[in-house]
């Protein structure tokens, strides 16, 4: 019975997964209740029993299972961006917003993906959609197979990924906001 305890204790720790914070100076982290405020430019957390609140200029990066949550330093300003992909020193990030439109009485909840590629420092391509599925938002998001094919050739493990979310069927390329709503890291060889 002591065994069959042990075993479930373990089978179920590993299910919950936990966000390890990394601050500029070095400092890691173990949080909970991690939330980014794009807004005031501030991340919160819950760490070793407490509340913490930190500006972007002071965060590094955050992890959860497969998922990379990186700031860079663009220009002067300071952006977080989750990493899709890592080449060399160039990344595909993303960012997403949600945000509540109201039109004629109706309100809805919108949600703004932000995709770069960045390198040094710089933003080498940028893209910004929606899930909209008006003409212009569906060659917005066409654009992202486009990125990744002509800035991650060498990614070969992402770009096979990828290529599993794009379909001729999907007329609207809505099928990638898949890889946009849950942005695992590949690390490209």
């Amino acid at each position: 019975m002591k065994s069959l305890v042990i075993t479930a204790f373990f089978i179920c720790g590993c299910a919950f997964s936990q966000t390890t914070v990394f601050l500029k100076g070095g400092e890691k982290l173990v949080a909970s209740d991690f939330l980014v405020k794009p807004a005031s430019k501030k991340v919160e957390f819950r760490a070793n029993g407490r509340d913490h609140l930190v500006k972007f200029a002071d965060f590094d990066s955050a992890t959860t299972d497969k998922k990379v949550l990186k700031k860079f330093a663009i220009g002067k300003k300071a952006r977080l961006f989750y990493v899709l992909a890592q080449s060399k020193n160039r990344t595909l990030g993303v960012s997403s917003t949600k945000r509540v439109q109201e039109r004629g009485g109706f309100s809805g909840v919108v949600t703004r993906y932000e995709v770069a590629v960045i390198e040094d420092g710089k933003i080498l391509k940028e893209l910004s959609f929606t899930e909209s599925k008006t003409k212009s938002e569906i060659e917005k998001r066409g654009q992202f197979f486009e990125i990744v094919n002509q800035y991650f050739q060498d990614c070969t493990d992402f770009k096979n990924k990828v290529d599993l979310f794009r379909s001729s069927q999907d007329d609207t390329n809505s099928i990638v906001l898949n890889i946009l709503d849950n942005p695992e890291k590949t690390s490209c060889k």
